[in-house]
């Protein structure tokens, strides 16, 4: 049966070395678990090296991670008014915009006696979440005027890469410390956090300075994967890979990579014409889209090549491989961070945790 294989003692050194490399640079590192899903070992390791409760994009991650730590978390999602009281119980802070949410935050933490802080989110370019820099006085405002005991507004952040991919700049940088220090003029205080998000930020910061105000970077990808993309990551002795994908071996057979007859959309709705390449050896094994994204994975074992998938299978070219893998050999395979995110919330991968360490330091 396909599985993650789970390197913790892996997870843990890239925790600590990223929690280190930012801590050089007056920041805390938030380690973000949206990619491992609510694995309540990874949580652990996460925390443990890493320095801070984690980050989980959903309000049923903060349960899980709540649960399985016994300390409340961050809720790095925008929270739905309709789980306030929920979200409050798990998570000592969220990342908000809308006042709404904000009201209903404040009422749920009064009601049920818990502190709870926000952090307000802008959006600098990214055009995902977020209120527009324009918009900010006029929300903290209103979000400072539902302060209370147990209630308050931590901060501001932002992000970078995902939506639209956008870059880190100079002139969004600026942007974040002019609203920082109009922040602190609305709060009549300095903010507690100026939040920067996520591991696109690394490779920048090689030879960039981040805003004079910024004291935490979030970080996933790079703890997850041991690397950001194709891209340069300036912290030495990453673990490459700390998690894997195993595949088992159901059948090897030679086929012909092409036919005549009619064509359509196959089970995922792409309309291909196999290319002909004659008569190949291929392997087919036991996960597809549904447990992760099967092209986005590259074999250890040399030669073995992406072919395709359906829900439930994968098929690979193994007509170079060395070894020929034959039914019931098991084939690991490295990752992307959708790959990887997507395998972490299949319901069908069994999982397998390395060890962890004893003490982290």
């Amino acid at each position: 049966m396909a599985r993650l294989v789970i390197d913790l003692d892996g997870l843990a050194n890239n925790a600590r070395r990223l929690r280190d490399y930012c801590e050089g640079r007056g920041l805390t590192m938030l380690p973000v678990l949206k990619g491992a899903g609510f694995d309540a070992e990874v949580a652990r390791v996460a925390r443990d090296a890493g320095g801070a409760v984690p980050a989980a994009a959903h309000p049923f991650g903060v349960q899980a991670v709540h649960e399985a730590l016994g300390e409340r978390a961050v809720l790095l999602t925008m929270p739905p008014c309709s789980r306030a009281e929920a979200i409050v119980a798990h998570a000592y802070r969220s990342f908000v915009s809308e006042p709404a949410a904000i009201r209903a935050l404040s009422l749920a933490a009064q009601r049920a006696g818990i502190p709870h802080e926000v952090v307000l989110f802008v959006d600098v370019g990214d055009l995902r979440e977020g209120c527009l820099p324009a918009q900010l006085s006029g929300i903290l405002r209103e979000a400072v005027s539902l302060e209370h005991d147990l209630f308050r507004v931590a901060g501001l952040a932002t992000n970078f890469g995902c939506l639209t991919g956008l870059r880190p700049s100079h002139e969004a940088m600026e942007c974040m410390d002019l609203l920082a220090a109009e922040a602190a003029r609305v709060l009549g205080r300095t903010p507690d956090v100026l939040s920067l998000g996520g591991s696109i930020l690394l490779p920048w910061m090689a030879e960039h300075e981040l805003p004079a105000y910024a004291t935490e970077l979030r970080l996933g990808e790079t703890l997850l994967l041991g690397h950001f993309q194709d891209e340069h990551v300036p912290v030495a002795g990453l673990t490459p890979d700390p998690v894997l994908l195993e595949g088992e071996v159901l059948e090897v057979a030679r086929k012909p990579t092409s036919r005549d007859g009619a064509y359509g959309p196959n089970a995922l709705g792409e309309l291909t014409r196999p290319q002909d390449r004659g008569e190949r050896l291929r392997a087919l094994l036991d996960f597809g889209v549904l447990d992760t994204k099967p092209w986005e994975l590259s074999c250890r074992t040399p030669g073995v090549e992406y072919v395709g998938a359906t829900s439930n299978y994968a098929v690979f070219d193994v007509e170079s491989a060395d070894p020929v893998p034959k039914p019931g050999d098991r084939l690991l395979f490295s990752m992307g961070y959708e790959a990887l995110a997507r395998a972490f919330h299949s319901r069908y991968l069994e999982r397998r945790h390395t060890a962890a360490l004893a003490g982290i330091s």
